[in-house]
């Protein structure tokens, strides 16, 4: 067949060829070879952690292609593995089954999904198993706003809102209105302080009623780059004046381990001269003095050269003292750290890349000639 951008679907023991010819018919390229292969895993259709019902359940969408026809999907709602579970059920892809009615508000339902196909290799007649598990509530969760309660902004503000609970309609107003709107995923411009009231709604059964304030206010946006290691914990970011907080931001814990850049930003910050102050468990703190803003946003990271357009945390400081030094490397190694995942660990911060374990790549990150040794950091703006 012929190919142009359109998705190729093969069965389990398929075997494809793919190469390509000029508009003359002669080949370009050397031919290439997908054999055996495993099945897609199921796409579940409602993410991991949403809520629902208990007195309706919820109506779980399993997306899956039909693969010639041949293909049956198994799932529990126990948590075991449909392969070799005793309690599996049998669903057709694409099929919408429902879970979790009347199980009882606050528990919480484990769904696993496998396809199958039989006229697969032994070999790959199952594919990877899909799992995520879903919470009763007896009524829907409150909707949430990209912008926390309190934010201050100079320019447009744009609000997006979202539920965690499955089906939920979002209802809305700003202001002084009577009168509430359905949230249909648009970004809802703030232009002026203001109010936003919202709650959810879903058979017949409203949320609390949630109020975000947002308030203009003269000033700039601030904003850049930080790196640092294990995005589980999170960053915090204050703009100082005289030894006190004027302006602080968080960039939020996230999953994942290792070296990562995070954005942070203040929407609306007043002229002045402030010291911006970068801090992190397990790193040393850093710190930008003097940084001065005006009348126009500032963005460190167009400030190519300086040091702090992207803020390099420095990892090791797993007591806080402000260095990297023979303590930190005795935390590190102690038994009751060393060798142990974290979360039976005594200093749960020696687990510096956030990978779980407190093992040899800690110790590596550590003691690099580019950490250990190395006090807290201080550099002049525009220097």
């Amino acid at each position: 067949g012929i190919l142009s951008g359109t998705p190729l679907t093969a069965g389990g023991s398929s075997s494809v060829r793919i190469y390509c010819k000029d508009v003359n018919g002669k080949s370009t390229d050397s031919p290439f070879s997908y054999g055996y292969r495993y099945l897609p895993e199921v796409a579940l259709g409602t993410p991991h952690g949403a809520s629902f019902l208990d007195s309706e359940g919820l109506d779980l969408k399993l997306d899956y292609p039909t693969l010639g026809g041949n293909v049956t999907l198994y799932y529990t709602t126990d948590g075991t593995d449909p392969e070799d579970s005793s309690t599996k059920k049998e669903a057709a892809p694409g099929a919408t089954v429902k879970i979790g009615a009347n199980i009882g508000v606050g528990n919480s339902v484990t769904v696993r999904v496998r396809a199958y196909q039989s006229t697969a290799e032994d070999d790959y007649q199952w594919s990877d198993g899909a799992k995520a598990t879903y919470v009763s509530v007896k009524k829907p969760l409150a909707p949430t706003a990209n912008w926390e309660d309190g934010t201050t902004f100079t320019t447009a503000l744009g609000v997006m809102l979202s539920c965690d609970t499955a089906g939920a309609k979002i209802l809305y107003k700003l202001g002084d209105s009577t009168e509430f709107k359905t949230y249909l995923g648009e970004t809802i411009v703030v232009t002026e302080t203001t109010t936003l009231e919202t709650h959810s709604f879903l058979n017949g059964n409203y949320s609390g009623s949630v109020t975000y304030t947002y308030t203009k206010v003269a000033g700039v946006t601030v904003s850049g780059t930080v790196k640092s290691y294990n995005p589980n914990n999170a960053t915090t970011i204050q703009l100082m004046q005289d030894g006190a907080e004027k302006y602080k931001t968080t960039i939020a814990a996230a999953t994942g381990s290792g070296q990562n850049e995070q954005n942070f930003s203040f929407p609306a910050v007043a002229a002045g001269t402030y010291d911006l102050v970068v801090t992190k468990a397990g790193h040393l703190t850093y710190t930008i003095k003097n940084v001065v803003v005006g009348d126009t946003p500032l963005d460190l990271t167009t400030m190519t050269g300086k040091p702090y357009s992207t803020i390099t945390l420095i990892p090791g400081d797993l007591n806080n003292d402000g260095s990297v030094n023979t303590q930190d490397y005795q935390i590190l190694t102690s038994p009751s750290n060393y060798g142990k995942s974290a979360s039976l660990a005594a200093v749960k911060v020696a687990d510096i890349n956030g990978d779980g374990s407190i093992n040899t790549q800690d110790y590596q990150i550590l003691t690099s000639p580019s950490h250990y040794g190395k006090s807290a950091v201080s550099v002049n703006f525009g220097g």
